[in-house]
């Protein structure tokens, strides 16, 4: 598979058919599909299936599904669907959220009912031959590593790993002990170039400018893990094929 990739939230306003005409033509190799818009469970297995088979058509793995699950938060008899539309797509791994909260501002039972739900989801994933993975994000139990690693061990490495993004309110020098500290159970890399903004706000940027950034990053986490490109600058279709451009020169560094 070709590793460099596309989440589709990136253009939710677009059908998805176009998401995956706009990712073909810029030459990416996988798609992490939505689970909000392009792909929710409540459209049914056949269209599903669908969407996961003109992926695969178009010469495009569904590298994920990008569900909008909180272990702990959401209703857990909610998750065997949201599973269900994983294997519709053909997609290996559901990316699921840790809580609610921040790790600052959850209690000791609201960080227990997070881990509780993610044993629970990953045997019950693992019965269904997936595997999750957390969003590494902002306002989860996620936004600490090492909490993160505490819910990583809830699990083994084959059914249970996370994402990574940075965070753009923390410096460089956390992102890359963050990054560091999760490789080995990193299964999917986020890939967007934000700078904090006024009113916490972000300011988006072409992916080049953070060139040297993304490149330390990429040497600390590994190689197998999907890059997806995800939210451009103004949401513009027009600016994937450079982005997907500057992507494949980050990955494949000569």
């Amino acid at each position: 598979m070709n590793g460099q990739g596309l989440c589709s939230v990136t253009f939710r306003a677009l059908p998805a058919r176009e998401v995956l005409s706009l990712a073909a033509a810029a030459g990416l190799g996988c798609i992490e599909w939505g689970g909000d818009v392009h792909a929710p469970p409540s459209l049914g297995a056949d269209a599903l299936r669908a969407l996961g088979d003109a992926t695969r058509a178009a010469g495009l793995a569904v590298s994920s599904y990008g569900s909008y699950h909180r272990l702990g938060a959401s209703d857990p008899a909610e998750l065997p669907a949201v599973l269900a539309a994983a294997k519709a797509l053909g997609a290996p791994v559901v990316r699921v959220w840790a809580g609610a909260k921040g790790a600052a501002e959850s209690s000791a039972g609201e960080r227990a009912a997070v881990h509780a739900a993610t044993r629970a989801a990953a045997a019950l994933a693992a019965r269904e031959g997936l595997a999750l993975s957390f969003e590494c994000h902002p306002g989860t139990l996620t936004d600490d590593p090492e909490e993160t690693l505490s819910l990583l061990r809830e699990g083994p490495p084959e059914a249970l790993g996370t994402h990574w993004q940075p965070n753009q309110y923390r410096d460089e020098a956390w992102n890359l002990a963050c990054a560091a500290a999760l490789a080995p159970r990193v299964r999917a890399v986020h890939v967007f170039a934000w700078s904090p903004g006024a009113a916490g706000k972000v300011v988006r940027h072409g992916l080049a400018e953070h060139a040297p950034l993304w490149r330390r990053r990429f040497a600390a986490l590994p190689a197998s893990a999907p890059r997806l490109l995800e939210f451009l600058p103004g949401d513009d279709p027009a600016l994937l094929p450079r982005e997907a451009a500057a992507l494949a020169s980050l990955s494949n560094p000569r």
